[in-house]
């Protein structure tokens, strides 16, 4: 058994380009709102204890945007934001709806209680309903401040007393004040860049990089890459190589470093992970030291089974070396449970107890280990979990970072630091691969994926026809948004694996970058740009019902026709920015009768299996809120005391888990909506939570003629 052991924490921080490159102006206001929010309380929470050691990655096309901010007008969701409300047009307030009510409900919206009437209020409204005059002024001027507020960090608000004030006051905003809270706003997004060079120089924290873009560098050099480990993955067709791309990504975003942090840049974390051997090549040839990646992913290269490790799990606790044909360079693997844990359940726990759950964790991987200089690797986002925390997530760091600072068996490191453990192994060679599943499926292989991929190649062919025709300002100006489109995050978007309601402004945003290298050029604009590639259904909710339903309740697809005529929706759609593998909680079907709403929850395989010896919550947000609790026992469904709205409550669970909740229980009266989400504990841990980041929406019906239903 060790006697101590090393952890090396690396969040990693990014946002896509969101800017028109033809005109200068950001379309999504994403990067502003985690400015004001995340970036400036992530580092000083890192510095608050002396003897935390902390890695922060911030992508340059991050950098580039957070300094952008100095530039008025260049935003237009903060123009139209400021415009005075009596002024605004309907095109105006479409904007404005799809993005004022994003966010935690529960931490973000809820807090503040005019807040969350205006957000009660839009979400009954009837589709029907004008979004024009929806809102009085003094209503929408409301919901404009009441937006920025929940998206303040918890150091600007302890250190602006205009924040302080507005968050007390709750409404009765004036045009003022939200002009006032935008320059404020504006002015501390100033003060994130210079905060993070001086916590470097400082030595409380190392800062990497990216590649510029965040490209997936393994799909750049070979589409094939992506069948390493999954063959006959459908690729892109009539596309030529972009090979020549990737060395640009890279070297542009250590000079890129450079520039803002007076040093040079010794690790990169790979855009998702994503690495190969010829990806690995290009940053030891450019004097990178270390690059990191997924634990699934060394599991492959090591040729061992996943996960287990076939008993050879210790090995993922150490640096490894890579020798590539341009030299060698370290290659570090989270651990990818630690790391979810982070990301995606510790938000459910009380902060002690999540906090005292990490550590315990950690000191029984030290227990395992035969050595002193084992290296814990944790590594994840670093901005989208802190909106389903509570206060941002400030009380779990600030408790984290306080017991590992005074925890005499563990040693906090930056990743350099790390490096000196002197007990790296030696990797041959590297399958290619990410941080989800081992695998590159999520950027390429759907055919709206592929898509995206054939239509940038096609473009950055075009483009480098007419290059030796082209001024200098247009040539780079041209491939400039050709390098924009090649970032990872317009393919998370395509596809069915992930869910955003701004799934078609992603859409729009990826095809302008092309057509915006056309426009720079001087080239007509095919009209393939002008059609979108994603689809028109809402996703996540697949169909509506068409009927009543009459299930059974003994978990068992026990006729054709019971659940025949029920709603489907996909539970695992909602994946968001962030994203966890294999998930129980798969799909869920549900209709009604005149008494009850009835859910059905589905798994992969068998359910009982799958969640045997957890809870199953049911948690209502609206009508009423409630949370009904099940144990899964032995395949039966057993009802746990509970709320005291339980009564008439039923489950059963066998290979599907079935449900029967009375509508006068959850306060549902036709034309409302319901709105609930399931969990999973195992004891007073929470495993997962579907949605993801939201509710599943369910109208009750307001006549149960079954001619209501068909459509």
């Amino acid at each position: 058994m060790a006697d101590r052991i090393r952890l090396a924490l690396w969040w990693h921080m990014h946002q896509p380009c969101y800017r028109n490159g033809y005109d200068g102006t950001s379309v999504m206001p994403l990067t502003f709102i985690h400015a004001t929010k995340d970036y400036y309380d992530m580092v000083r929470l890192a510095q608050m204890h002396g003897s935390v050691r902390t890695t922060f990655n911030l992508v340059p096309s991050l950098l580039d945007q957070i300094e952008g901010f100095a530039v008025p007008g260049s935003d237009l969701f903060l123009e139209v934001l400021l415009r005075p409300v009596e002024g605004l047009e309907e095109d105006d307030l479409t904007l404005l709806y799809d993005l004022l009510f994003i966010g935690s409900v529960r931490h973000q919206i809820l807090p503040l209680r005019r807040y969350y009437q205006l957000y009660d209020r839009w979400n009954r409204r009837q589709a029907k309903e004008a979004v024009t005059g929806f809102f009085s002024h003094q209503e929408l001027l409301d919901l404009q401040v009441l937006f920025l507020l929940a998206w303040t960090g918890t150091f600007f608000r302890e250190e602006e007393p205009l924040i302080r004030e507005l968050i007390t006051r709750g409404m009765g905003f004036t045009q003022k004040d939200k002009t006032t809270l935008v320059d404020l706003l504006l002015s501390k997004i100033q003060e994130i860049v210079p905060a993070y060079r001086k916590a470097q120089e400082s030595g409380a924290v190392e800062i990497t990089s990216t590649p510029y873009y965040h490209p997936i560098l393994p799909l750049l050099y070979d589409f094939n890459s992506a069948r390493a480990v999954q063959r006959g993955l459908p690729l892109p067709v009539t596309c030529g190589s972009l090979a020549a791309d990737a060395p640009t990504h890279v070297t542009r975003a250590l000079e890129r470093y450079e520039r803002t942090f007076g040093s040079k840049c010794r690790g990169m974390w790979p855009s998702e992970g994503g690495v190969s051997l010829p990806a690995l090549e290009i940053m030891a040839a450019r004097g990178v030291a270390y690059a990191a990646s997924d634990e699934e992913v060394l599991a492959n290269s090591l040729g061992v089974p996943f996960p287990g490790f076939g008993g050879r799990r210790n090995e993922l606790y150490r640096p490894w070396k890579i020798q590539t044909g341009s030299g060698e360079i370290a290659m570090f693997f989270r651990d990818r449970e630690l790391s979810d844990l982070i990301g995606f359940t510790y938000q459910r726990m009380e902060a002690s107890e999540a906090v005292g759950n990490f550590l315990g964790r950690l000191h029984a991987i030290r227990k395992g280990l035969d050595r002193d200089d084992g290296v814990v690797a944790v590594i994840l986002d670093g901005e989208n979990a802190w909106e389903h925390y509570p206060e941002n997530g400030r009380p779990f760091l600030e408790g984290l970072y306080e017991a590992l600072g005074s925890d005499p068996a563990i040693e906090m490191v930056t990743f350099s630091e790390a490096l000196q453990s002197g007990n790296a192994g030696r990797l041959g060679d590297i399958v290619p691969g990410s941080w989800i599943g081992g695998r590159l499926s999520t950027w390429v292989g759907h055919s709206e994926k592929n898509r995206a991929w054939e239509l940038v190649c096609r473009t950055r062919d075009t483009i480098e026809a007419a290059l030796p025709g082209l001024d200098a300002a247009a040539r780079e100006n041209a491939m400039e948004q050709i390098l924009i489109a090649e970032g990872s995050d317009w393919y998370w978007w395509f596809g069915d694996d992930h869910f955003t309601t701004l799934a078609a402004r992603f859409d729009e945003l990826f095809r302008l970058h092309l057509i915006n290298a056309y426009r720079f050029a001087g080239i007509p604009i095919p009209l393939e740009l002008l059609e979108p590639i994603k689809k028109g259904k809402v996703r996540g909710h697949v169909r509506a019902p068409f009927g009543i339903v009459e299930p059974v309740l003994d978990g068992l697809d026990t006729n054709y026709f019971e659940w025949l005529s029920a709603g489907v929706f996909n539970l695992d759609f909602e994946q968001g920015s962030m994203h966890r593998s294999d998930p129980v909680l798969r799909q869920l079907m549900y209709g009604f009768d005149e008494q009850c709403l009835y859910l059905r929850l589905d798994s992969a395989d068998h359910f009982a299996e799958k969640a045997e010896g957890m809870t199953l919550a049911v948690e209502l947000e609206g009508p009423v809120k409630a949370a009904f609790r099940f144990r899964v026992v032995r395949g039966e469904m057993e009802t746990l005391d509970g709320d005291q709205r339980s009564a008439g409550v039923r489950g059963a669970c066998d290979k599907i888990g079935e449900f029967a909740l009375p509508l006068v229980t959850l306060g549902a009266e036709p034309g409302m909506e319901i709105l609930l989400s399931f969990s999973l504990w195992r004891g007073s841990e929470p495993v997962e939570k579907a949605p993801l980041f939201s509710m599943v929406r369910i109208p009750v019906p307001e006549d149960y003629d079954l001619e209501y239903w068909i459509v």
